[in-house]
């Protein structure tokens, strides 16, 4: 699918989730409040109607992830909350955010999966910290001249197979020791990090820079 067409799909998604998130909130707004507004009473049960009309695409994005493997993953125990239902100064926020979603920019969607679906096999560091390393390692290499390039000049597998590409990362990732310490070590001293890391930025840099040269 190309950029063009991710980003009308997205709009499209958008409005879908608009309607359900507005005949949701006048269902059950109406049964406290009477509007006394027969042509917006007319227009939800149009929304209602048309809703199931309107086909979701939710086909998962092709990622590339054969070289990656979770090797672990880690829970941490944030303690309990104590509910106050019997605050007699406490007040029931109303919905005021209906209808207001904003589409993803296609790169930092597929940004998010990558991290969501592959949790990097560093130890000792939680998935928030190991994403601000990722991502710090690749904004290093978008603006690496060479990088762009051999990903104007070549294919997908040839630049991530790329002694280039290799070196870059090796850079970035000494350039991260000073804010990333621990999670640069690991990548430096093991061979099975380093190459998961290459797996994962490969693809990813590619389509960046790709669509810089554009």
């Amino acid at each position: 699918m190309a950029a063009g067409d991710k980003t009308d799909q997205d709009e499209l998604d958008l409005f879908r989730k608009d309607l359900g998130s507005f005949v949701r909130a006048y269902d059950f707004l109406s049964q406290i409040v009477n509007f006394a507004d027969p042509d917006l009473e007319k227009r939800s049960i149009y929304y209602k109607h048309l809703l199931p009309v309107l086909r979701a695409n939710d086909a998962p994005v092709a990622l590339d992830l054969s070289g990656v493997v979770l090797a672990k993953y880690a829970l941490k125990d944030k303690g309990q909350a104590q509910l106050q239902l019997s605050d007699n100064d406490a007040v029931l926020k109303p919905a005021l955010d209906v209808g207001s979603g904003q589409t993803k920019d296609p790169a930092l969607a597929t940004w998010e999966e990558i991290i969501q679906q592959a949790n990097l096999p560093f130890e000792g560091e939680e998935l928030d910290a190991v994403a601000h390393f990722v991502e710090g390692v690749r904004r290093e290499l978008v603006k690496n001249q060479t990088l762009q390039t051999q990903a104007r000049n070549n294919s997908r597998t040839h630049f991530g197979s790329s002694p280039h590409f290799e070196n870059a990362v090796n850079d970035a990732v000494q350039n991260s020791m000073e804010s990333h310490y621990n999670l640069s070590l690991q990548a430096l001293g093991e061979k099975t990090k380093m190459r998961a890391l290459l797996a994962t930025l490969s693809g990813l840099i590619y389509e960046e820079l790709q669509e810089q040269a554009s």
